[in-house]
């Protein structure tokens, strides 16, 4: 004969010395008595998140959906969702850990013009899931921020080379460049209070170079001038740089080597 209450189940044989075994309380329900007790004790991990998919996107914005594991196995207590950076990182990274049934996302401060991949574990009370199968997606970009680090290298009569790094935020994935100058006199030299007419080179390639080298030609010997550096991707031109000041060198001057000088 079996009888139970609340927690115990009671067994009572011929003996007439009743048994007590413990009913378990598991995730929410009590175990049915026609299953083996043992084989309830043992839970195990869900099976993958399923559908996963990327509804949204904007430049720093990506809004995620999925559908819960075809078997729970138990009660869920919410999702570990991964990430990548770029289209050569293998390194998955947890974007957040959290408890709930809520089966959405939006990873938020993305970087523009970037490649993603992403993909979900679930977790109950045995432990996490193999990962769903990756999403991939790209952020829209953004004009990129300014270079960095702009230097004069080497000086001559009428010619300077620059130097400068890739912006820290590029915002996408085709980057090219322009220098402007124009001429800046400084009190006491010739021109000084004239408004000079701001010129602007040749588009330069910015391939994937994180520093870049530039000789700026066809400028007049003697002259100070003022230059700034800036980068331009699909959206259009950024910031430009910090500018700085140069002045060619007078004629039977020797090339200047200025590593250092801005």
């Amino acid at each position: 004969m079996i009888f139970l209450d609340d927690s115990y189940i009671f067994r009572s044989g011929v003996t007439n010395r009743p048994t007590v075994q413990k009913l378990t309380y598991y995730f929410g329900q009590y175990l049915p008595l026609y299953e083996p007790l043992s084989s309830r004790l043992t839970p195990t991990e869900p099976s993958p998140p399923r559908n996963l998919r990327v509804d949204v996107v904007t430049a720093t914005e990506a809004r995620l959906s999925w559908l819960a594991p075809e078997n729970p196995n138990g009660y869920l207590r919410g999702y570990d969702l991964l990430k990548t950076v770029g289209e050569h990182e293998n390194e998955w990274r947890e974007v957040v850990d959290y408890v709930g049934q809520r089966m959405n996302y939006t990873m938020k401060r993305l970087r523009p013009g970037t490649y993603y991949r992403v993909r979900i574990v679930a977790e109950n009370g045995a432990g996490e899931s193999n990962a769903s199968n990756p999403v991939e997606f790209e952020t829209l970009e953004e004009p990129p921020g300014p270079v960095g680090d702009l230097k004069q290298k080497l000086l001559d009569l009428t010619e300077v080379t620059l130097t400068w790094t890739k912006p820290k935020q590029p915002n996408g994935r085709s980057l090219s460049y322009f220098l402007v100058y124009k001429e800046h006199p400084e009190p006491g030299e010739k021109g000084y209070g004239q408004e000079f007419e701001e010129m602007v080179t040749k588009e330069i390639l910015g391939r994937s170079n994180v520093s870049f080298q530039y000789t700026l030609k066809g400028l007049k010997f003697d002259t100070r001038y003022r230059i700034k550096v800036i980068a331009k991707n699909k959206q259009g031109p950024g910031n430009a740089s910090e500018s700085i000041k140069i002045k060619t060198l007078k004629p039977g001057k020797r090339e200047s080597v200025c590593d250092n000088f801005s």
